[in-house]
């Protein structure tokens, strides 16, 4: 996950009024590393252009369609920006792109950008899994040399595919990297706007990016990650809220509201509580399609009657406020009334609200955790027994059969 901040600066003065030329270009290949078939310039000559000219109507040509490249132009003209496109080219995923046909591109698109225009920022469009003879990651090392040859103030500006393999020196050296959020990929017209206008940003000094990426620790199959069919959201969700990691990620958030100060960030705080509430109630509840939950008596057989009843406090703070309404009332809001101490004039002088305050369960946390703990042995316990059990009812099985029918996701 890529995550881009825009802090927001005062506009620069002084600023030039003649709209900013923005460097486009882009090598966009989906490289495939068992394919001994390499892709070579000749793969990609038929996009290429012969020169800057012709390289500049076939670019502007796009702009009715509803790709990337449309996007940058009609982002240029809503943001008041001039492109000035090089080489924008993109071959059929086949094997890795050879060192002769990479080095030429690059080549090419150096010299274009270095043509004597001054430019204000690069877009460049990359697919993002890229890879070259002598580079893991071509789209890395194009972002490498685009930023060698203009410097770090450059502005550079990257937009990459959904399957994208990021990796930290991209990251370091563009200015912001925009990945569709979509697949199919159905909104690549409107990250070609969002780069574009996010440049435009960039170049007026209304925004300052500042980048981060986390990786995950989740592999999926590509054939769940449609948003068209229920397989991706329904993975989705068991990565995300699997009940073998859900008292994991509870134990890191209590572990962080115990480094919080009194009255520090408290609506920070807050939300910690309220989502270790949920998390942790998440594990013990049925929900239509889920399958899976756990039984309390069973979960916390080994808990004290203390963790038992803490357990129970935020299961009943969860269900009575913030998951639902309910008896509790914590949704009634106190109101207090100051009044002042003239004698002679007795009347209301302010009103405060907002005092509400929800069950205290800081001086619970070590219980809380300790509860947690209970749940993940428990958890721990289980799933290594279902392990055992199904490796068992396979080794009974035919393995041709049972690999034929994993082939088969109509069977799924």
């Amino acid at each position: 996950m890529v995550i881009c901040m825009l802090i927001q600066l005062s506009a620069v003065p002084g600023f030039n009024q003649v709209k900013p030329i923005i460097g486009v270009a882009g090598i966009s290949h989906e490289s495939n590393s068992f394919n001994i078939d390499k892709t070579g310039l000749e793969d990609f000559k038929v996009r290429i252009g012969k020169n800057i000219k012709e390289r500049s109507d076939r670019f502007f040509a796009s702009r009715t369609s509803k790709t990337i490249i449309a996007g940058y132009i009609e982002g240029a003209r809503l943001f008041g920006m001039d492109l000035f496109p090089t080489i924008v080219t993109g071959a059929t995923p086949k094997g890795p792109v050879t060192d002769q046909a990479f080095d030429a591109m690059m080549k090419d698109i150096r010299s274009d950008l270095t043509s004597g225009l001054k430019l204000q920022g690069i877009l460049l469009n990359l697919h993002g899994a890229m890879i070259a003879e002598s580079y893991p990651s071509g789209d890395e090392e194009i972002v490498r040399r685009v930023r060698e040859t203009f410097g770090k103030e450059m502005p550079i500006v990257v937009t990459h595919d959904f399957h994208a393999n990021i990796t930290p020196k991209m990251i370091e050296h563009s200015t912001v990297l925009i990945t569709f959020k979509k697949n199919p990929h159905l909104d690549t017209y409107e990250r070609g706007l969002q780069a574009a206008e996010i440049m435009s940003k960039i170049v007026l000094g209304e925004v300052k990016p500042v980048k981060s990426i986390v990786k995950t620790p989740m592999v999926y199959n590509i054939a769940f990650q449609t948003r068209s069919r229920n397989r991706y959201c329904h993975l989705l969700t068991i990565a995300q809220a699997s009940l073998f990691h859900l008292p994991v990620s509870v134990k890191k958030i209590i572990a962080e509201l115990r480094n919080f100060a009194p009255q520090t960030f408290p609506l920070v705080k807050q939300s910690l509580k309220f989502y270790s509430v949920i998390t942790h109630g998440k594990c013990f509840l049925e929900a239509k399609g889920r399958g899976v939950s756990l039984n309390r008596k069973e979960a916390l057989k080994l808990a004290t009657t203390d963790q038992a009843a803490v357990h129970d406090q935020i299961l009943h703070l969860r269900n009575q406020y913030i998951a639902h309404s309910g008896e509790g009332g914590y949704e009634h809001d106190l109101v207090v009334a100051a009044l002042n101490h003239n004698e002679l004039e007795t009347k209301v002088i302010e009103i405060y609200d907002n005092l509400m305050v929800l069950v205290d369960i800081d001086t619970h946390l070590e219980i809380f955790d300790s509860v947690v703990d209970k749940v993940y042995q428990y958890v721990n316990d289980v799933t290594l027994k279902l392990k055992q059990r199904m490796l068992a009812d396979l080794l009974k099985e035919d393995i041709s059969i049972s690999y034929a029918n994993s082939m088969d996701y109509s069977q799924q």
